[in-house]
């Protein structure tokens, strides 16, 4: 990779990490690529669902948008959010919103709550009942209720 031009950097993530460790590749241009060593929670059909695009005579696979989605709101920060919500308005008529549910809760309560209310905040959340609170599964309403009161907030 030096011969191309190319610098790489290996990072590892702690513990609690869900991402363990990354290989981050740039170039002089200061574009760069993280090659992700691993996902905790990841679902093992993730690699059915990826998609092929043609690059310079060869085609890469990429992660589908509904797993790339769940797992930038599993990562939480800022820019990952930000980056879930294009993936979703790219396309939101094709988009598998119960898949991206089903998929934030591999992640654990935390990435699933996330999950809802970045949905909800696009417009594309459950409908609430009356009798239902929020319209979400019991466990999924007592973790927005959890985080929100003070003891964990998103």
């Amino acid at each position: 990779m030096k011969q191309a031009g190319l610098t790489t950097e290996i990072l590892r993530g702690d513990l609690e990490d869900a991402i363990p460790g990354l290989v981050r590749v740039s170039d002089s241009f200061a574009n760069q690529v993280d090659v992700l060593l691993g996902i905790r929670g990841l679902d093992p059909q993730a690699f059915s669902r990826t998609v092929e695009v043609p690059l310079e005579g060869t085609r890469l696979r990429f992660v589908g948008r509904e797993d790339f989605a769940a797992m930038k709101v599993a990562a939480g920060g800022p820019i990952h959010l930000l980056d879930a919500e294009n993936a979703i308005a790219a396309d939101p008529k094709s988009f598998n919103m119960e898949l991206v549910r089903s998929l934030g809760l591999r992640f654990g309560t935390s990435a699933s709550a996330l999950a809802e209310k970045m949905l909800g905040d696009l417009g594309l959340g459950r409908q609430a009942s009356p009798e239902k609170g929020h319209g979400l599964d019991e466990d999924l309403e007592w973790a927005l209720v959890w985080q929100s009161s003070g003891d964990r907030f998103i």
